[in-house]
């Protein structure tokens, strides 16, 4: 049985499978990867599978790495590792020995290395701050031109640890504004709260990618930077306190987001270029903003422009079922319903349960249609992969937590489906498995052949990126654009691969391809 959102039906194009139906589907013997098997025998050499099956597939003879030695090894071919991965998630399903525990375990695992992981951040000794105290709101005038200043806000906002929560403010051209919401993970379990899924402390976002004030590539160099820190494990979104570790922790990711809104609203009275983007949890979070960021500002002779950078919300199987069970679990333990962010149109099916991951943007994109709304996205994004498989785990959802990173990229091909027919919408799609662009220097060598590979005709994503804003000409048509051409397309998905018919039940098993339903 599927709950059918209302008005509008959903996914026509799939079929709402069961589990077992499901299974049915798979082959009884799993066929071997079709790749090459020196470099199977060299990633199974260096281990770069775990062998979590209960019935471990055929091993390959292992063979040393030869000429290139273990960095060369383990780095290969991202995409050729999907075959074995997906075949081994596979085997696991079929043979009904799923343990989420585990699943749930490794998934947390990854996504607390992960935020490790981040580059350099601007060392927070030598970094000013403004607290909002004895009347004053540290207005736009008051901060040092080209700085980057932590504003305290106070009032109701605060980090998961207890902290209390800033964002931070880069003044340049006050008519230009890059509106940022900062990543770092999620947090619905105790369990995830204790394995650190989620950052829970305030630090200030790195001046990488298009926040780097000092690089002539950054389209955005010399406009006014506010970044909506992120310490509240809940997309920017909740507002609730929640009982972990035998103590209380906020959730109030709403309110703190709310009060950078106040900010800019006040101090951006009039704009002549507008963009708003996020990364992983921050891009998730702009999209549930977007409707109330849409319309706000007073911005003449432009449009404002949309960057949902790497965090779609894309789940296995992409269903009705399996999306509504996976939203309400997340909007109930962040108390979001409740929070006044939503639109009308979507207030009642989010209390209601009726209300998808990306019910927000689609909306948005809706009822804006004169708004550039853009995702950027690796096809096989290993850690959307990983908190995909962790959120199902949650609900123990077998084929969820069993998600390969092929199918992971056909989720996402049903939501892009579901983009495709809104006017001015866009999405680049990169080869690998890279997590996040826009904040790192990736943004400037990413094509959608890989987050570092560049050759001439394939396109690179700070071209694509700089043409939503590059000035326009009389005709209408930006300069840009026109040096761009032919090879940037201007609309749609941007994408590498030969074109495939693929159906959910009986996809590849590796994201090479581009789904012909949307290029």
């Amino acid at each position: 049985s599927r709950l059918e959102p209302q008005p509008r039906p959903r996914r026509p194009y799939l079929h709402a499978l069961t589990n077992s139906h499901r299974d049915s589907l798979l082959p009884a013997e799993i066929p071997p990867p079709l790749m090459a098997p020196a470099r199977i025998a060299k990633c199974v050499a260096l281990g770069c599978f775990a062998a979590v099956a209960s019935t471990p597939l055929p091993a390959p003879a292992a063979a040393p790495c030869g000429e290139g030695g273990d960095e060369a090894c383990a780095a290969g071919d991202a995409f050729s590792t999907l075959q074995v991965k997906g075949a081994q998630e596979k085997e696991i399903r079929r043979h009904g020995s799923v343990d989420f525990d585990a699943v749930m375990q490794e998934a947390i695992g990854h996504l607390a290395k992960d935020l490790e992981q981040k580059p350099a951040l601007i060392e927070e000794g030598k970094v000013p701050s403004c607290k909002y105290e004895d009347g004053t709101t540290c207005p736009l005038s008051s901060l040092k031109a080209g700085v980057v200043t932590k504003v305290y806000p106070g009032g109701g906002t605060e980090c998961m640890d207890g902290d209390d929560y800033y964002f931070q403010v880069q003044p340049g051209n006050p008519e230009k504004l890059l509106y940022y919401f900062q990543g770092g993970g999620a947090c619905w379990t105790e369990q995830t709260y204790q394995g650190h899924a989620c950052t829970q402390s305030a630090g200030l976002e790195h001046a990488s990618g298009i926040l780097n004030m000092a690089d002539d590539r950054n389209p955005y160099k010399g406009w006014s930077k506010v970044v909506v820190t992120y310490c509240s494990g809940d997309i920017h979104t909740g507002n609730t306190t929640q009982v972990w570790g035998g103590s209380p922790v906020k959730q109030v990711g709403y309110l703190n987001a709310l009060s950078v809104y106040d900010y800019a609203i006040t101090n951006f009275p009039k704009l002549t270029s507008l963009v708003f983007a996020g990364c992983s949890a921050g891009s998730l979070g702009m999209q549930f903003w977007s409707h109330k960021l849409a319309d706000s500002f007073n911005l003449v002779g432009s449009k404002p422009v949309f960057f949902a950078d790497s965090f779609m919300g894309a789940f296995y199987p992409p269903t009705d079922g399996q999306y509504l069970q996976t939203t309400k679990l997340l909007t109930d333990t962040w108390n979001l319903c409740t929070t006044g962010l939503l639109p009308d149109a979507l207030q009642e099916n989010c209390t209601t349960g009726r209300m998808v991951t990306n019910d927000p943007y689609l909306n948005t994109m809706q009822e804006f249609p004169n708004t550039d709304f853009n995702i950027i996205n690796s096809k096989a994004d290993d850690t959307q992969v990983y908190f995909g498989k962790a959120i199902t785990a949650t609900l123990q959802n077998t084929e969820g937590a069993t998600m390969t990173p092929a199918e992971y990229y056909q989720a996402v091909n049903v939501m892009l489906k579901e983009y495709n027919d809104n006017k001015d919408y866009s999405a680049f799609l990169v080869d690998g498995t890279q997590h996040c662009y826009t904040n790192t220097a990736y943004v400037y060598s990413a094509s959608v052949l890989g987050k570092d590979t560049a050759k001439p005709g394939a396109p690179k994503m700070i071209d694509w990126m700089s043409q939503f804003t590059a000035k326009r000409a009389k005709t209408g048509v930006s300069a840009k654009r026109r040096q761009l051409g032919a090879s940037m397309p201007r609309s749609r998905t941007v994408c590498s691969g030969d074109p495939k018919d693929v159906t959910v039940s009986d996809g590849p098993d590796t994201a090479t391809y581009c789904d012909d339903d949307l290029v």
